[in-house]
């Protein structure tokens, strides 16, 4: 996911969207990335269910994001409205979550299938190290 698709992946009105908004050189986010994985490989066979990651640092999204990693939680048919996850930092944690917001239909299969997560464009570059890493801990999610 990018900016330039977000508003069209993630207020999609048949589908649940989880976007985690990082930053490349965040250590929460390192942290997060195998947990996150695991959620996109749980939902890979759910059409209704899209797991996504955008790049904050190179990409303008309507989401004011303060720190990373911050995951929003889009329902379907809720336009422009997201939730933000403040739940615990895990596969199971999130996957709960996200089971409890979209339930599975009659006969759907949560767990078959590729990971649905989106990942960045190649165009997309890694984010600097700046003053920024130790600063960026701040306020950020604990894992």
């Amino acid at each position: 996911m990018v900016g330039e698709n977000f508003k069209e992946v993630a207020f999609h009105a048949d589908k649940a969207v989880l976007v985690e908004f990082y930053a490349p050189w965040c250590g929460h986010c390192k942290k997060l990335a195998p947990e996150y994985e695991k959620v996109g490989e749980h939902f890979g066979g759910r059409d209704d269910v899209v797991v996504a990651k955008l790049d904050a640092t190179e990409n303008d999204t309507p989401e004011d994001i303060s720190g990373f990693p911050t995951l929003v939680f889009y329902a379907k048919g809720a336009g422009e409205k997201g939730e933000r996850y403040e739940g615990a930092r895990t596969a199971d944690g999130i996957i709960k979550f996200l089971e409890d917001k979209a339930p599975a239909s009659a006969g759907g299969d949560a767990d078959a299938g590729e990971p649905a997560t989106e990942e960045p464009a190649a165009e997309e570059t890694a984010g600097e190290e700046t003053a920024g890493e130790e600063a960026a801990g701040e306020g950020h999610d604990e894992l």
